[in-house]
């Protein structure tokens, strides 16, 4: 069954045309991927779907009174946090973090601006789903890449969406946090959601039914995953990156054979380690 439907669907934003005449359907249950180059309009389209935009034109249609809502790239824990900025290494520190809501607090706060009754167990649910439990207690800031975006999902999932819309949630995560979230996103799939992924044209999940291409604003495919061809490395004016780096080699000898070596390194902040036996030669 269609739960999804753009019909001659545009975005113009400062009469610019960000989104041109979009049309695709969507089945209930089923995922897409977005993908295209920069500033071709993906995150403009999955903003659109989700109700933050008006279509300038056209129409777009989610059947049967289901709901959608959309996990932006960028989380705004330091703003719930009640700081006016942030730095990389907060997470492994406690210092300044005293008034930082705990996971737990987040999660309550921002769930009963929607829905008023909303209970902890409601949001102890939320979090075993993202096998994020023990993590409950934890200042916001204290959290890794993959944690924040973890508890970013968890956080509309309290909501409970038909529709998900995830813009870029991999950016940022190494290759096992990468994984576990993707298999997050499946299950939730499995348990009957349409998952809409906005994701680098090269890394596009195996299991993903469709892929929807823009390309200057406007759809150039959308083809079954099976179907999809990811696009050969970007060229710049020089030609491949490869050949960027090739000549960006000195003319000279080197003047040395080791630029970095680190020998049993261990790092350590309060009572974490950060780095541990690392050995590493450049």
């Amino acid at each position: 069954m269609i739960i999804l439907s753009l019909r001659n669907a545009s975005v113009i934003l400062n009469g610019k045309i960000i989104l041109n005449l979009v049309n695709f359907d969507l089945s209930e249950g089923d995922s897409m991927a977005i993908v295209g180059p920069s500033g071709s309009g993906k995150t403009t389209l999955g903003r659109l779907i989700a109700g933050w935009y008006s279509s300038a034109t056209g129409e777009v249609l989610i059947r049967n009174n289901r709901t959608c809502r959309m996990v932006e790239q960028q989380d705004n824990f330091i703003a719930a946090s009640h700081l006016r900025s942030g730095y990389y290494s907060q997470r492994y520190e406690n210092l300044g973090l005293e008034d930082v809501p705990t996971v737990e607090q987040y999660l309550f706060q921002i769930s009963t601006i929607e829905n008023p009754g909303q209970r902890f167990v409601d949001i102890r649910n939320s979090l075993q789903k993202m096998d994020m439990l023990p993590l409950a207690r934890r200042k916001l800031l204290l959290l890794s890449n993959g944690e924040r975006k973890r508890i970013q999902l968890a956080a509309v999932l309290l909501q409970n969406p038909d529709i998900l819309v995830l813009d870029q949630p991999f950016t940022g995560l190494d290759g096992s946090a990468r994984q576990k979230l993707e298999e997050l996103i499946f299950q939730l799939r499995k348990s009957g959601k349409t998952i809409i992924l906005i994701c680098d044209s090269r890394h596009v999940p195996e299991q993903i039914d469709r892929v929807l291409i823009l390309e200057k604003a406007s759809v150039s495919q959308f083809v079954a995953r099976n179907e999809y061809v990811p696009p050969d490395p970007e060229k710049n004016e020089t030609g491949t990156i490869e050949n960027f780096l090739e000549k960006m080699r000195p003319t000279a000898p080197d003047p040395f054979e080791f630029a970095v070596v680190m020998k049993d390194i261990r790092v350590r902040m309060e009572d974490q380690d950060i780095l541990k036996n690392i050995n590493w030669s450049v």
